[in-house]
């Protein structure tokens, strides 16, 4: 009998842009898998980010290879898995922490104001493809909605030192509203140590293992690619911009963490176009994310419809 079964899909943004700085497109493909026990999980390499592709990590899969997305979505299923056997829902009980906003490429004011009235008060701005439109864009935010705003800035490793530099002075008195800025350069602790000193604003950095403990103020943490550590200062829980499923282990993943945490990333379903699973999902007036009940991750109506294919 198959150890794995899967069933490929595709995410569509929803309007304009592309998923990020280090990324082009506007379309990311992954794969739902369910395993002989009936776990299901979400795998979503990013090719762009050095993660390969889906055909390859299906292959390491199906041979029974390591990696750390594999080491994920096998966690993810053996917790899901086992729920569902058990009759359990994993988010009975649990509180799952409140979510910054994710800005899409084409939001405009009127529908950031829609959103700030409904309690968002920390947005995150995917950047690093045009540093003057962006500084403009961010001094725009901060002069219409004011001091209660807070931005977070995520670079996927596309600036150097020197443009971290030329991006604070661009940024001037806006970076008190500046609550971090992500991943700007490729994760090195020595040289993260001293533009940490040197500049007057929080780091955060992502695409580094759990191993990395200094040089960093937050540390960002995506269930989907590394294990969960707690991590000696506050941390981020986000989703992999994945499969609403994925989205909800993330989630999972955020209410039994017992660190410090900062208001997390769990609300990315609206940057895609909608789908049966995405459907499901809501969002409270705390601007925490709302999971579709039923044992396990949820979805079990959704899953159980899918045309799932032999590993």
């Amino acid at each position: 009998m198959a150890e794995f079964f899967y069933w490929r899909y595709r995410l569509r943004l929803a309007g304009a842009g592309s998923l990020n700085a280090a990324t082009p497109g506007a379309e990311i493909e992954g794969a739902l898998l369910r395993d002989r026990q009936g776990g299901h999980a979400c795998l979503q390499p990013w090719p762009s980010l050095g993660q390969g592709s889906l055909d390859h990590a299906l292959e390491q899969l199906r041979q029974g290879a390591g990696s750390t997305l594999l080491a994920a979505a096998q966690r993810c299923m053996a917790l899901d898995g086992g729920a569902r056997a058990a009759g359990i829902e994993l988010f009975d009980g649990k509180s799952i922490p409140r979510s910054h906003l994710s800005v899409p490429d084409w939001a405009g004011i009127p529908w950031l104001e829609e959103k700030f009235s409904e309690g968002f008060r920390v947005f995150k701005l995917k950047c690093g493809r045009d540093l003057p439109a962006e500084a403009a864009r961010i001094d725009q935010l901060c002069r219409h909605f004011g001091e209660p705003l807070q931005l977070r800035l995520d670079f996927n490793e596309c600036l150097d030192p020197a443009g971290v530099r030329e991006l604070v002075d661009w940024l001037g008195t806006r970076l008190s509203q500046v609550e971090f800025i992500e991943d700007p350069m490729p994760f090195d602790e020595g040289r993260w140590t001293e533009l940490s000193a040197e500049l007057s604003v929080d780091l955060a950095v992502d695409r580094a293992g759990p191993e990395a403990r200094g040089g960093f103020q937050v540390k960002v943490i995506k269930p989907a690619w590394e294990s969960v550590q707690v991590c000696p200062t506050r941390a981020v829980f986000t989703s992999a911009m994945d499969h609403p499923l994925g989205q909800l282990f993330a989630a999972h993943e955020a209410a039994v963490y017992e660190g410090e945490l900062a208001p997390c990333g769990l609300l990315t379903h609206w940057l895609f176009e909608p789908c049966p699973f995405s459907e499901c999902l809501h969002v409270d007036r705390d601007g925490r994310l709302v999971p579709p009940g039923g044992d396990g991750l949820g979805f079990g109506e959704q899953l159980d419809t899918l045309a799932w294919r032999s590993l």
